[in-house]
């Protein structure tokens, strides 16, 4: 259950990006990805992307101080850093900052602004509408809110549905992990006491001996860091799975809000839509036919 617990975390997790940190000089900070940065040297000012600095630390009273990948560093003074928030992309002044800090593995097309995600359909025009016009418009809305609540509960679904393909495969991993690491922890313990008894007593190097020899702690060690690699493989395999799933979730909920705004614009033009035209285009938009559909 608990390994089932923290798969469920992993997943969870893998939704949201690994985070570059933006430290304000105002005290505060927030995640998000660098895109990148300006930075001068001998008054040279060099654009970085991300992948290639690591750090930047600003110094009111001396040079600021630019870390490379390598762990070279470099002196001069920060330009303009672009940083990408939830809430878009911005670019702040050095003024601004005290600190940049670029953290491994963080995607910048994961930190992805609520403008990427589905908007509520528009509200409706001030013209003069007929009576079959706007129930067309109030049905098209109805059926909007529901579709989107269907990709929705997919959406959780197919999270559930992968979570519980590799449940096994992880619990597997993971005890491997902690089965090494106990065996390891007892072996290492075994000496200790057989390495004490030789202090005090100086009768039993013997058995000290032995157990160097035999007790295989080397392999046991070497086995503990495949196992750990194999864990962290399956990691990466979880993230990707997690994002083709989320990626599927975005064009459903996005082809969704296109039919909703296409109905609405035939509507509106006099063009009024039955709802069994609406729903079938809304099932083409989800992509599943009427009759495996939940009647509402």
């Amino acid at each position: 259950m608990r390994t089932f617990v923290v798969l469920a975390v992993l997943l969870a997790l893998a939704a949201v990006a690994s985070a570059d940190v933006l430290h304000y000089s105002s005290g505060g900070k927030r995640e998000g990805a660098l895109v990148e940065l300006t930075f001068s040297v001998d008054t040279m000012p060099q654009i970085y992307i991300r992948d290639t600095i690591t750090s930047v630390t600003v110094n009111e009273k001396g040079k600021d101080v630019a870390t490379l990948p390598d762990g070279k560093t470099l002196e001069g003074k920060l330009g303009v850093v672009r940083f990408k928030l939830r809430e878009g992309e911005m670019a702040i002044a050095r003024k601004e900052v005290k600190a940049v800090e670029v953290t491994e593995g963080t995607e910048v097309e994961a930190w992805k602004p609520p403008s990427d995600k589905p908007v509520e359909l528009e509200p409706e025009p001030d013209k003069e509408l007929s009576a079959e016009q706007k129930q067309a418009l109030a049905k098209n809305k109805e059926l909007y809110d529901q579709y989107k609540e269907e990709a929705d509960d997919l959406h959780s679904k197919d999270i559930d549905a992968f979570s519980r393909k590799y449940k096994s495969k992880w619990d597997q991993a993971v005890r491997q992990v902690e089965s090494y690491e106990k065996r390891i922890d007892q072996k290492l313990r075994r000496r200790q006491d057989a390495s004490r008894r030789y202090t005090s007593e100086g009768r039993y190097r013997s058995e000290y001996d032995r157990l160097v020899n035999t007790d295989h702690l080397e392999q046991d060690r070497r086995d503990l860091a495949k196992a750990r690699k194999e864990v962290s493989s399956m990691k990466k395999m979880l993230k990707a799975g997690r994002k083709k799933i989320d990626d599927a979730d975005e064009l459903r909920q996005k082809r969704i809000l296109s039919v909703a705004k296409g109905n609405r614009s035939e509507i509106l033009s006099g063009n009024v839509l039955t709802e069994e035209q609406m729903t079938k285009r809304y099932d083409a938009g989800l992509q599943i036919s009427s009759k495996s559909r939940k009647k509402s």
